[in-house]
């Protein structure tokens, strides 16, 4: 369920990247300032919701259960005897 939510947060985060990396542009081209000021304080936010969903994906699987060692023979016990060729 995890690594589906850091799809997600993915998906919102170049969502996010696109509207902000468009808004600006628009902004400069209609001269409205407040668009514009919107790429000097969003910046930072992109770069940090990438790191977090990229982590939401990948740490799942990086910290998979392992299974119990198994138990070692000891040195001493006699080995299995073959059968002997006829």
């Amino acid at each position: 369920m995890i690594p589906e939510l850091g799809v997600f947060a993915l998906i919102l985060a170049l969502l996010l990247a696109v509207i902000l990396g468009t808004l600006p542009l628009a902004g400069a081209q209609r001269n409205v300032a407040a668009w514009m000021a919107v790429a000097r304080q969003d910046g930072i936010k992109i770069l940090d919701d990438a790191i977090k969903a990229k982590q939401g994906i990948a740490v799942p699987f990086a910290v998979a259960p392992t299974a119990p060692a198994p138990a070692a023979v000891p040195a001493s016990a006699p080995a299995a005897a073959a059968p002997a060729a006829e």
